[in-house]
């Protein structure tokens, strides 16, 4: 049983670095998709946040009725649930419009939080500065702009910090890899 342990941990390192490679590209697939599509990734997230309240305010109503007492606020809460969720549905820029407020606050956070990383780490910290300076810069924009004109922005800007966070995920990648192969070469070539 011992030697299973680290062939395991062994063949978990091997394809590490492949399965972060193909989580980056994916991540930079992602980030192309809402570049070449901003609306549409807008639209798109107004629709799902529709579809999720109202399937959300028909279970709150269903385990309203579903007790054996009658929960009203359930009910209640349920109702109003599902129909902020159709008013969601009908109107899904609506919907983005406030999110686009929540995304810009969003990025400003998620930049100052990368800035910390960045002087904490000295690993990729031009990259991380970069991506930290974009997303500060995506989240004062998004909380400036107009809210119908920031829903293209917001897609747009998600796109890029996606493309970024991809390249940085494949740079960290290929170096991890390539120093641990000259570690394991220079490991076997000081076997006796």
């Amino acid at each position: 049983m011992k030697t299973v342990k680290p062939l395991r941990k062994r063949l978990r390192l091997k394809n590490e670095p492949r399965w972060m490679q193909i989580y980056a590209a994916a991540i930079i697939a992602l980030g192309i998709l809402a570049l070449i599509f901003p609306l549409t990734a807008g639209l798109s997230i107004g629709i799902m946040i529709g579809i999720t309240l109202v399937a959300y305010g028909i279970l709150m109503i269903v385990a309203g009725f579903a007790r054996r007492k009658t929960e009203r606020s359930d009910v209640a809460l349920g109702c109003a649930t599902a129909i902020v969720g159709t008013i969601a549905l009908v109107t899904p820029l609506s919907a983005v419009t406030a999110l686009v407020w929540l995304t810009g606050a969003w990025f400003l956070l998620a930049g100052i939080a990368m800035l910390l990383l960045a002087f904490r780490w000295s690993f990729g910290r031009p990259w991380l500065l970069g991506i930290a300076l974009v997303k500060l810069i995506c989240g004062g924009v998004l909380l400036a702009a107009n809210p119908i004109t920031a829903i293209g922005y917001a897609a747009s800007m998600l796109g890029l910090c996606l493309i970024l966070r991809g390249v940085f995920l494949l740079i960290v990648t290929v170096e991890r890899s390539t120093a641990m192969s000259a570690a394991v070469r220079t490991f076997t070539d000081f076997r006796p």
